[in-house]
């Protein structure tokens, strides 16, 4: 007699382990972070079908009714040490879900994302934990999963092979056991070795294909201008960055990670081509030198329930943005909090008093732009002038029109939203970011620089730290100090003719004044400021106090440069700005 009960995620995983006779205990962290975490509700029956079980549920996840069914079979229970590993195959699966079911992964799953082949793109990391007890997924046969002949990526394109292979690029993996999860190469890949001592160019092939084995074999990168900068960056890394052990790594995994997700985004490109369509009309873009108060200001305009923005999690895993009641169900919000965390606690918390972000929080487009190998990211966490020195002198058009491109597909369940964006390094790029959109309102935010890059180089000092030894700080410090006094050149020169595409919000009236300053850019902007708007604004600002995360600690002495030679090198833009010096009381509020 079939055995049907209503559970929780966790105690049909639990069930389920106990129905195939393996004597395993999952740690509740794991389930609470992964597959406790996907899913609102299981209905899930469970049927005897020796040696394995059969399964048939639904589920209600991500705002969309989920019906799927599998065999699981045990293949054994391996035994080392403390380590306990049960390996079971799962096979005839199938997963479906209405025509009108909402959001992401409703989308996926019609449009035949989701690879069946691969188990480990339905289960994820649900129930693999580092010690202790694990649970590894072997793939097998099923019903609605396709396959394809094994190809080769190389510069010049892809190979096609004579062998039938998995979606996931590999061979079929016969009694190797996968513990993946989805967007997450650095886990998802037994047999890959992130630690090799090749030469990051020589390894651009291997870069590439275990990007493709991370997003489930999907395989098209798309506009192959990436590559310029790409190689240039990689060159850099041989020949001229200074990466600690640690560095190293997080470089290779950055360069894969970007490569997957460049991958990710490619293919919800294939899967809403209608969104290439959606007009982006006068967005409101937050530009100018760093440290300018930029952040809080996008934090605080982010607030606005009528508008819409690139939140964190979004600019990590570019999908179109689900309800919010959704969010804290997907597994890509939670990877970008799990991120977060990782990051801040990497930089002992000291990061997060600099630069404070939230998953769910208004987020800067170096993500999206980095998935191009064209952002100055590169640059603040190594030594790479070779690569600097071209993203410098380069116009990124084809980097800024799939920046655009991204949006669309973001914002596509929202087209008639108006878009907040912000980012300094845009200051840098100007000419591209206009040639995007051509109607752009820019906010260009204005601060001291001799109070900003103080503060910046240490910024900078601590990522590279994350990155590289023997930190050159001198030498940060004069980099930083010329990039960024172009950069306001650049910015002087597009402003001209151009007038009304800009209004000017400075340091100290902003914080005197924050909600009255956002008021007058959208007066400019011809932004309606809507009574619910004023109140959420309101209410961001009164629960997010100047030094709630931490304060920065720094000295003026760390950057070397005296006041006086700042203000000499940006001479131009203090006379084109000269308000940029005056003094202002904080707001109490």
């Amino acid at each position: 007699m079939n055995e049907t009960k209503r559970l929780n995620p966790g105690q049909a995983l639990r069930l389920l382990l106990q129905g195939l006779g393996g004597r395993i205990s999952i740690p509740l962290s794991v389930i609470r972070g992964r597959l406790a975490e996907m899913s609102e509700k299981v209905a899930l029956e469970i049927e005897p079908a020796s040696p394995g079980l059969r399964i048939r549920g639904e589920a209600h996840a991500l705002g969309a009714p989920i019906v799927f069914a599998a065999r699981i079979d045990a293949d054994g229970v391996h035994i080392e040490g403390e380590r306990r590993t049960v390996t079971i195959r799962l096979s005839e699966v199938e997963l479906s879900t209405s025509d009108d079911a909402p959001g992401p992964l409703a989308d996926a799953i019609r449009n035949g994302m989701i690879d069946i082949d691969n188990p480990a793109t339905l289960i994820g990391n649900a129930c693999s934990d580092r010690g202790g007890d694990e649970l590894s997924v072997r793939e097998g046969d099923s019903h609605l999963g396709r396959r394809r002949r094994a190809r080769t990526w190389s510069p010049s394109g892809w190979a096609q092979g004579s062998s039938t292979q998995h979606r996931t690029g590999g061979p079929h993996p016969g009694g190797t056991a996968l513990v993946a999860r989805r967007k997450e190469p650095m886990s998802a890949f037994g047999g890959w070795n992130p630690l090799s001592k090749a030469s990051f160019t020589s390894r651009e092939q291997e870069f590439h294909e275990v990007a493709v084995r991370a997003a489930d074999g999907y395989d098209n990168f798309g506009d192959p201008s990436y590559l310029e900068g790409l190689r240039r960056l990689l060159y850099s890394y041989d020949h001229e960055a200074r990466l600690h052990q640690t560095g190293n790594i997080a470089a290779v995994y950055q360069t894969v990670g970007l490569l997957a997700s460049r991958l990710h985004t490619e293919r919800w490109f294939e899967m809403r081509p209608e969104s290439a369509n959606i007009a982006i009309e006068r967005p409101i873009i937050i530009t100018g030198m760093v440290r300018t108060g930029s952040t809080a200001l996008h934090y605080l305009m982010g607030a606005n329930p009528d508008m819409q923005c690139l939140q964190y999690w979004l600019g990590l895993h570019p999908q179109p943005r689900p309800s919010r009641a959704s969010w804290d169900a997907a597994t890509d919000f939670q990877h970008a909090r799990i991120e977060l965390d990782m990051m801040y606690r990497a930089g002992k918390n000291m990061l997060e008093a600099i630069h404070h972000m939230t998953a769910e929080g208004p987020d800067e487009s170096g993500r999206v732009l980095g998935q191009n190998f064209s952002d100055d990211r590169f640059e603040v966490v190594s030594t790479v002038p070779t690569y600097a020195e071209w993203y410098e002198n380069t116009v990124h058009h084809e980097t800024y029109a799939r920046h655009k491109r991204t949006m669309q597909m973001i914002g596509s369940y929202e087209p008639e939203k108006r878009w907040l964006l912000k980012y300094p390094v845009h200051m840098r790029n100007l000419d591209a970011l206009l040639e995007a959109y051509p109607d752009a309102c820019i906010i260009w935010t204005h601060r001291d620089p001799a109070e900003v890059l103080p503060s910046y180089v240490s910024l900078c000092a601590h990522f590279r730290s994350l990155f590289e030894k023997d930190l050159d700080r001198p030498r940060i410090a004069l980099e930083q100090k010329e990039v960024w006094a172009r950069a306001v050149e650049n910015g002087m020169r597009l402003r001209k003719g151009r007038e009304h595409q800009f209004h000017d919000i400075y340091f100290n009236d902003f914080m005197a004044d924050p909600i009255g300053e956002v008021a007058k850019a959208y007066e400019h902007f011809d932004q309606p400021f809507s009574e619910p708007a004023k109140a959420a604004l309101g209410g961001w600002r009164d629960n997010h106090k100047p030094g709630q995360f931490g304060t920065h600690n720094y000295t003026k002495d760390d950057f070397g440069q005296s006041r006086a030679q700042v203000h000499e090198r940006y001479a131009a833009y203090l006379e084109q700005y000269p308000r940029v010096l005056e003094k202002k009381e904080r707001s109490a509020g």
